[in-house]
């Protein structure tokens, strides 16, 4: 449900965008985004990268990573401009930031400290404390919940997906998918596809 309105002497152009799936709901839970009201936020670049997407490809795969990386932007700055930040550490803020963009690359506590100029155990500490989970398994989630999107919606290779999401390798891949899930990647897209 959503309710919105301009100011009179100060009218905006409404666009619109709808979308769902297991990485929207878990972005929107993780950055607890229900029912909140969200002023004077500038999303238009965001929605102009939304509009470009056919420009870029005719391929839907390509097209549907692309896309979850811009709605976790959006959602990003929907967070960041609530005040649910107040109990949190700017290091916490921080290293989620930080860790959105990990999607398509592979983590490293280690060069995320260097990034932070902060020691592992303090990361992890921070990070915990704000959030109730570990950086790496924050990350899983998120590279989780997108891979879910890609075996619902795309037909790229469980391999081309493992690299896509910065896995070691489609093995490692296929056995956390399936230790989260329950289903291995093959048998996940099989019951979407039927």
């Amino acid at each position: 449900n959503c309710e919105y309105f301009a100011d009179k002497n100060d009218p905006y152009k409404k666009i619109w965008v709808n979308f769902r799936g297991s990485l929207a709901y878990e972005l929107v839970s993780q950055y607890n985004l229900q029912e909140s009201i969200y002023k004077n936020i500038n999303l238009c670049p965001n929605f102009e990268k939304l509009f470009k997407l056919e420009e870029i490809s005719t391929n839907l795969d390509v097209i549907h990573f692309k896309l979850a990386t811009i709605i976790t932007e959006m959602l990003m700055q929907l967070a960041e401009s609530k005040n649910i930040t107040k109990n949190v550490s700017k290091m916490a803020i921080d290293v989620r930031n930080s860790l959105d963009s990990y999607i398509n690359r592979p983590f490293k506590l280690d060069i995320l400290a260097k990034e932070l100029s902060t020691s592992k155990t303090e990361i992890i500490r921070q990070f915990k404390k704000a959030y109730n989970v570990t950086p790496y398994q924050y990350i899983l989630k998120i590279k989780i919940a997108q891979a879910k999107i890609m075996l619902e919606n795309g037909t790229l290779s469980i391999v081309e997906i493992a690299e896509r999401l910065a896995f070691n390798n489609p093995y490692h891949f296929s056995e956390l998918f399936k230790e989260k899930i329950g289903l291995s990647p093959t048998d996940y897209r099989k019951k979407f596809q039927s």
